[in-house]
């Protein structure tokens, strides 16, 4: 029988779920055992421990990391540890806007970042630099029923600067958009139309705010330069029609005006929200091959077999 690779996720208990997303698709590949050591407390206790005693702390999760005799390292934005452990055959997986110093490669067989328009600010001699985009996760990403009346369009997001640019534009308009995130409550857009603005939500209920919409809309923050967020694929699991503002490169995940809608201006969201609207046939069509799209090409499970593909 083949021994099973021993694969160790050191992560941030990231809100985003990220990491729970690679440790169910490790824990779901039949040659894979995984463990996940949290480089950030994710109880109550351990949060205590650490504002007590920041270095001790620090020091007892790496004591855990170099205590466990793993086969292969997959390190989630926590570039900062790889410098004091002892196993190096590790890869760093960098997402959002990613920034690397030279000390912290010596025990990296690879990088992957989820964004190719950094590549070149962390181009480091001797490492291979491979896209690792996000995904879905089909257990947790899939459709949900519940039987109300749907309204227009909803859209889940923090706030950001470019977010607020295309925002103020749609508002501008006229639209009736409820956005969850927290714009509520702390920003001027909130006091100006405070019957479309909700609070924060948790990452795992989600799903039930899409089931509520016939549309979604994603703004792409201003630190994403190339591609999409994780949002696209997930939304696209959950099978809620998806309207986008463009960024290069996000043609390579979904084909735009076919399974997704891209629009780069106002002119083009009216355009295309209005299609939307009064094309059913095309509306019911556009969600289907988003998520024949997702399911078949990006899901967590399928990044995992790309990340093992050069593990030896």
């Amino acid at each position: 029988m083949k021994k099973k690779i021993n694969v160790l996720i050191v992560a941030k208990p990231w809100q985003g779920g990220l990491q729970s997303y690679y440790y169910n698709a490790f824990n779901r590949n039949i040659n894979c055992s995984v463990r996940i050591i949290y480089s950030y407390p994710n109880n109550i206790k351990d949060y205590l421990s650490y504002k007590f005693n920041k270095s001790v702390w620090i020091k007892k999760t790496l004591d855990r990391i170099n205590s466990y005799d793993y086969d292969f390292g997959f390190y989630i934005n926590t570039a900062e540890f790889l410098k004091y452990v002892k196993n190096k055959n590790n890869c760093l997986y960098l997402t959002d806007n990613p920034s690397l110093h030279k000390i912290h490669t010596e025990n990296i067989i690879k990088i992957f970042i989820s964004d190719l328009g950094y590549k070149k600010k962390i181009n480091i001699k001797g490492i291979n630099i491979e896209e690792l985009p996000f995904g879905l996760d089909p257990i947790i990403h899939k459709p949900q029923k519940i039987k109300v009346d749907k309204k227009l369009i909803c859209s889940i997001m923090n706030k950001d600067p470019e977010r607020d640019k295309c925002l103020q534009e749609i508002l501008n308009k006229g639209y009736k958009i409820d956005i969850y995130g927290n714009y509520f409550l702390r920003h001027k857009f909130f006091y100006r139309n405070p019957n479309s603005f909700y609070p924060s939500i948790k990452n795992h209920t989600q799903g039930k705010i899409y089931s509520k919409y016939l549309i979604s809309l994603n703004i792409h923050a201003g630190i994403l330069l190339n591609g999409t967020n994780m949002r696209t694929f997930e939304a696209s699991g959950f099978k809620i029609a998806q309207i986008i503002n463009y960024r290069p490169g996000l043609d390579k995940f979904f084909e735009p005006d076919k399974e997704i809608l891209v629009f780069s201006n106002i002119s083009e969201f009216e355009t295309k929200l209005d299609r939307l609207i009064n094309d059913n046939k095309f509306y019911r069509k556009i969600i289907e091959l988003s998520h024949k799209r997702a399911i078949s090409h990006h899901t967590y499970d399928q990044r995992v077999n790309q990340v093992l593909s050069g593990f030896k």
